[in-house]
């Protein structure tokens, strides 16, 4: 018996049986049909899915969002008084360069500040991170401070916050190390907040006893992403 012709559409059936939307085997495409009054599109589970709305704006819910990181470089900080030294970046002969804290005797500071993109799922917590390198072959732990105000576009920036994170050295020159500080709590917080940060490291703290620099390598926050942007300039809706 010859195979019978494959039909130009085929149709694509949600969860109460309805046909929003035909596959066109030709061009290849996905449609929604014109006849039905606008849809949302779904892809995964009643709890964790993927959205596309009548006006083709995507949302992830459930965990099906994603994470990315909202990334400082070490070399694009801003420095004042205490500046840690630029050191050469040394696991071979080599001309590059990262900001070196001092372990010996020297407090030493950079500052920057990050806005919240509009990818942002408002109201999640935020987690601050730490790539450095040691510069020797000495074993001994390198505490890191971070200060840090958060605020939404219009609000007065509170008080400063100063969480911490001690990490090893680990023995090994110039490895990638990467220290994880406490969640940054961000109830209530929205698209372009902002904070305000300064981290640094205190030599004289009990915790920290690797007496050499700290190489910086950059600074990062784990943010949880519910959208690709916002749906407006101003709003995520």
């Amino acid at each position: 018996m010859p195979n019978e012709p494959k039909p130009a559409e085929q149709e694509i059936r949600n969860q109460d049986d309805q046909v929003p939307f035909m596959y066109d085997y030709l061009n290849r495409v996905i449609r929604k049909r014109p006849e039905i009054i606008p849809y949302s599109f779904r892809f995964g589970d009643p709890t964790n899915y993927f959205q596309i709305s009548p006006t083709g704006h995507v949302t992830l819910n459930g965990s099906a969002t994603t994470f990315d990181d909202l990334r400082v470089s070490g070399l694009s900080v801003r420095v004042n008084a205490s500046a840690p030294d630029l050191v050469a970046f040394a696991p071979a002969t080599t001309n590059l360069l990262v900001y070196g804290f001092d372990g010996n005797a020297t407090s030493e500071q950079v500052y920057f500040a990050i806005q919240l993109p509009h990818s942002y799922k408002e109201g999640t917590d935020i987690t601050p991170h730490i790539h450095w390198s040691p510069t020797t072959t000495d074993a001994g732990n390198v505490k890191w401070f971070l200060e840090y105000t958060w605020a939404n576009n219009g609000v007065v920036f509170s008080a400063p916050t100063t969480i911490t994170v001690t990490g090893a050295a680990g023995g090994t020159a110039w490895t990638h190390n990467k220290n994880y500080f406490s969640d940054i709590v961000g109830t209530g917080k929205t698209i372009s907040s902002m904070l305000i940060c300064r981290l640094y490291r205190n030599p004289a703290d009990a915790a920290d006893t690797y007496e050499h620099d700290a190489g910086l390598l950059e600074f990062d926050f784990h943010y949880e992403q519910d959208t690709l942007g916002s749906q407006t300039a101003t709003s995520k809706t």
